[in-house]
């Protein structure tokens, strides 16, 4: 899993990472978590929209709860 948080996807090298990581492994999932969709929302298989300190509890707790 690759996971960028609160990031516009405009600024490089950090913008690339999603792709370096997909082209490291075609089998890794990407999630982007942040207040609106970056530049590079093509990349990411899911995107939450909203604040990271309310989204990022919300998606552990149901990663957790999901085990």
């Amino acid at each position: 899993v690759f996971m960028a948080v609160g990031t516009s996807g405009v600024v490089y090298p950090a913008a690339a990472f999603v792709q370096y990581a997909r082209a490291a492994n075609s089998d890794i999932r990407t999630i982007y978590i942040g207040p609106e969709p970056p530049a590079n929302n093509a990349f990411f298989d899911k995107v939450f929209l909203g604040p990271s300190g309310e989204m990022l509890p919300k998606l552990f707790a149901e990663t957790v709860s999901s085990l």
